[in-house]
């Protein structure tokens, strides 16, 4: 069963599967082209640019795969599963993980930037957003952050009565 929200654009259908997979189809016949295993379920939407798919896992990895080929071009891993979507923002690609961090890696490596993550009291399961130098995201701890987009620093933080699972609107 597909198990996340579709991504796509004029070529190409990317979505998220129960069994540990992201399945490619053609945009405009629907035709399957492939998929690309991750191991564990794809929950999170994938991300398109026009060579890349970025696709986050529950296996607590984010996969860059060749568009053309479905061939991996690099894996980073985070501490835990991963049930949104990443950002990317300014050459970097974000992405908040169960463990309760924000992660920022080089877009074409994968390279971590922020060694340990920006850690938060509870699971990042919200997609971030990014909004000039900073990047905004909710956590489970019933707080949105705003991070400087370079060195994670922190601009202000905003608590809330309960767990942030939604994106922030910019």
């Amino acid at each position: 069963a597909f198990v996340s929200r579709p991504a796509a654009d004029a070529s190409q259908v990317w979505v998220g599967a129960g069994d540990g997979s992201a399945c490619v189809f053609d945009a405009a016949s629907g035709q399957s082209l492939g998929s690309h295993p991750t191991g564990t379920a794809v929950y999170g939407t994938p991300i398109l640019t026009p060579e890349t798919a970025y696709i986050p896992s529950k296996d607590g990895s984010l996969y860059a795969v060749e568009r053309s080929t479905l061939k991996l071009k690099w894996k980073a891993v985070t501490g835990d599963a991963i049930h949104a979507s990443p950002l990317i923002h300014e050459g970097s690609i974000y992405v908040g993980s169960l463990d309760g961090r924000l992660y920022r890696f080089d877009l074409s490596s994968g390279e971590r930037i922020w060694q340990y993550g920006i850690l938060t009291q509870g699971a990042v399961e919200s997609t971030p957003v990014g909004a000039g130098d900073r990047v905004i995201f909710g956590s489970g701890d019933g707080r949105v952050y705003a991070l400087d987009a370079e060195t994670g620093g922190e601009y202000w933080r905003y608590s809330t009565p309960d767990s942030v699972f939604a994106s922030p609107t910019i």
